[in-house]
Formats: C-alpha cells, structure tokens, sequence
C-alpha cells in the first residue's frame, strides 16, 4: 500500500528507431524498465542497463535479442506473444488461396479482358478441397494456420524436427507428420 504522501512517477524517454549504441546506453543507464520495438538491443546497450529490472518487447519474438545476455544480467525478458499470430494465420490462409487458385494470374486476365469463354478458355484446378497442404513447422502460427485450413476439408502434413506435440496432439489437430 502506498502512503498519500509518497508519489509514484515515472520517466519516459522515447528514442528513434535510428538512434545509435551510444545514445542507447545514455538512456537505458538509469532505466528501470526498457520497452522495445522494434526489438533490437545489443549486448552492450543491455550491459549499461544496471538499474534494468525489466525488458519488455512489443512483438512476438526473441530473434532479435540476446536471451543469453539477459539471463546472464539477470534481467527478465517478456515477448507480446500472440500479438499478431490470429492475422498472420489469416494472411498465409489468403497467400496459399491466392497461389493455388492462381488469383493474380486470373485477375490480370479479366483486367485485360481475357474473361470471355472460348475454345481456348478452362479453369483449371480451382479447387482447394480433398488437396494436401504442407507446412514447415508446427508452432503457435502454424497450429492457427491448422484450424483454419481444416476448413477447407485439406490433408495436412508437417514436417518440425523441433515440435514437441504429443501424438494425441497431433490426432487431435487432424494432421500428420513428414515423413
């Protein structure tokens, strides 16, 4: 419980994406809590962060930060995860439809008035259903992409020499494993 006497306050400071090492260090030295993106601090900038009781990431990975570094400064570091998986799920859902379905191909023949029926004219393999869709990797994105393409009544086969699903999961998520 905080007194009525005592004010809690903070400081922001807010940098350009461009703002160089060194200027980093100046402003994280006496940081408490450092909030990224996008998310990109070099081992020395979380070095000068002696205060740093926190780095939180606003974006869903790690791949662009030292979690060695900051296990090693004893320094937590938090991602956003699942900030975006629902929308990425969505648009790789779109790009597979518009590569089988070959939209811009057909899209660019209406614009150019191709779209007449002729004796040269077929649609050909429009059909996403009863096809296989193959998929590298099998984490959180991934498993969204899943349920959406479930959807669509597809095979799904994945290949992730990392994933950790259980066979019941993979059951489950109605897929199969490649090989």
């Amino acid at each position: 419980m905080v007194d009525s006497g005592t004010r809690i306050g903070a400081n922001l400071i807010m940098a350009p994406t461009g703002t160089n090492d060194d200027e980093k260090v100046e402003i994280v030295k006496d940081a408490d809590l450092i909030l990224l993106f996008p998310c990109r601090l070099s081992n020395r900038v979380m070095k000068a962060a002696k205060q740093c009781k926190l780095i939180q990431l606003l974006s869903a990975g790690y791949d662009l930060m030292s979690l060695k570094m900051a296990i090693d400064l004893g320094i937590p570091m938090s991602n956003n995860d699942g900030a975006n998986r629902a929308a990425v799920s969505e648009h790789t859902i779109m790009l597979i439809l518009a590569v089988y379905c070959r939209l811009l191909y057909y899209a660019n023949l209406a614009r150019d008035g191709g779209w007449r029926l002729s004796e040269e004219w077929s649609i050909d393999g429009l059909e996403f259903w009863g096809e296989t869709l193959g998929l590298v990797g099998m984490g959180n994105i991934a498993q969204k992409v899943v349920r959406r393409a479930r959807r669509f009544d597809v095979n799904i086969q994945y290949y992730d020499r990392y994933a950790s699903m259980t066979p019941a999961e993979v059951a489950d998520m109605g897929v199969s494993r490649f090989p």
